[in-house]
């Protein structure tokens, strides 16, 4: 039995971002981004969204969800197996998303709203 039911919003450890639990049976769950995205995942690598805490996330980070016209300077965001911050931005792309040079990456498109890491320090750069 699942400790999750219908509607629960969740943080899935696994792809490091926030969703709705769609349902339940036994210890799957269907789930859902904000986005649209869907996938099944075991409810063991869930946990309810307002304990997200991810312990590979760069220190005195916070998680955010943002839309690519809200991502800022000095997030983070998870691409190709690591956090990578954001050190400039351009204007959209042709797929509509935003592009995001990154630290040690280079260019890279978000096209959907997603979780990005944000300094939780007052007076952090933005």
């Amino acid at each position: 039995m699942s400790k999750f039911k219908a509607g629960d919003k969740v943080w899935e450890r696994r792809r490091k971002s926030f969703a709705t639990v769609r349902s339940a049976c036994g210890a799957a769950l269907s789930v859902e981004s904000e986005a649209g995205a869907r996938w099944d995942v075991r409810d063991e690598y869930c946990m309810p969204a307002a304990e997200a805490v991810d312990q590979e996330a760069p220190s005195g980070t916070k998680p955010v969800q943002a839309l690519p016209s809200d991502v800022q300077v000095h997030d983070y965001v998870w691409v190709a197996g690591a956090y990578r911050e954001v050190v400039d931005m351009r204007c959209k792309s042709a797929s509509g998303g935003k592009i995001l040079e990154l630290e040690g990456h280079g260019p890279w498109v978000m096209v959907r709203s997603g979780t990005v890491y944000r300094p939780a320090r007052i007076g952090a750069p933005r």
